[in-house]
């Protein structure tokens, strides 16, 4: 798409936009609907005018994820390599989509126009995964939201830490490593309580399997609903988690899951950019229509809220709190329904 450039972005509007990226990449509220809705509201013009930021934003939400998850990542690398086949796996749906229909989603769907729909569309995917998870009926969702409200207001001082650093308990799904008893601790044993406990070479340097309850009904139906992930507007880590929820996954398993199955997505998206646009010399790919401090604005910017969103979610997905989200979702459809779809209906 050979276009002339319509606009030139300043300091201000890539710093907001790399914040806007790198917060809603993994918060389960749609990036790429956050983005167009953005851009609109900043006055920036479309993806196309701005397709080499886009790229630099999303290396640095590839770099938040790499830094957070860098053991999980690693762990990928060990035999079995089971949940390594997964992503592979969960990969592959929506890969075909994107070369199906790609161009098409692209040229008639990012836009504000039809956001409120998809934005509607995360709502219930969310609201669903809490009431799957936690097994409740509406009026019981209803209950347990009163009851969340009046918690808050009693005790005001219960955000979650972010100080996210898994264990090795925690990454491989396993029982805290007990304590050992220094008192009665002798060579080659450990002891819990006052009681030794042989432990043998092996023990001592095998590594457990790498989230062992990982099955491949999580992968296909975390895969499958990744797809729906390709329309602007719905949220990727959502549509995924909800996948696993319905299958019957793990809490943190999905959580860790779904951040793994976003690296070969945003890394395979961001390649393929960079050779059509080399290939096309697509202008806002080869030309300077930002100056190099918005790049590095915005980038830094991604970076750090990206950080910031994954521990977010880390940490929620242990609850499976997902009702603010959706209610969120669902108040934003309402706006662009009347902002945004109204007006281009009435003409």
């Amino acid at each position: 798409m050979n276009c002339e450039l319509n606009y030139i972005m300043s300091w201000w509007q890539a710093l907001i936009l790399g914040i806007i990226q790198g917060l809603t990449e993994f918060i389960p509220v749609s990036s790429s609907g956050h983005l167009i809705l953005t851009r609109e509201i900043v006055g920036v013009g479309n993806t196309y005018d701005f397709m080499l930021f886009d790229l630099i934003l999303h290396i640095a939400t590839l770099a938040a994820i790499g830094i957070v998850m860098r053991k999980d990542i690693a762990a990928l690398f060990r035999k079995p390599f089971k949940v390594a086949l997964f992503i592979i796996i969960a990969t592959i749906p929506v890969v075909i989509v994107g070369f199906l229909l790609g161009d098409i989603i692209r040229v008639y769907l990012f836009s504000a126009t039809y956001l409120w729909i998809f934005f509607l569309i995360t709502a219930t995917i969310l609201i669903t995964s809490e009431m799957v998870e936690k097994k409740l009926s509406p009026k019981g969702l209803a209950k347990a939201t009163i009851n969340d409200i009046k918690e808050y207001w009693k005790n005001k001082n219960v955000w979650m830490p972010l100080d996210y650093k898994p264990s090795e308990a925690e990454m491989y799904e396993l029982e805290e490593v007990p304590q050992v008893d220094v008192k009665n601790k002798k060579e080659g044993t450990e002891s819990t309580q006052g009681e030794a406990t042989p432990v043998t070479a092996a023990a001592k340097t095998k590594k457990p399997e790498y989230l062992p309850d990982l099955k491949l009904k999580h992968a296909l139906a975390m895969g499958g609903m990744q797809m729906l992930a390709a329309l602007p507007g719905i949220s990727r880590s959502g549509s995924t988690i909800f996948g696993g929820v319905v299958t019957n996954g793990k809490r943190k398993t999905i959580a860790k899951f779904s951040f793994l199955m976003s690296i070969p997505v945003i890394l395979g998206a961001t390649v393929l950019d960079v050779l059509q646009g080399i290939i096309s010399e697509e202008p806002s790919f080869t030309a300077a229509n930002i100056s190099w401090y918005g790049y590095v604005l915005g980038a830094i910017f991604s970076f750090i809220a990206g950080i910031f969103a994954i521990k977010v979610m880390l940490k929620l997905i242990s609850k499976a709190d997902f009702k603010w989200f959706s209610l969120y979702m669902f108040t934003l459809s309402i706006i662009t329904f009347f902002v945004f779809f109204l007006p281009y209906v009435r003409g």
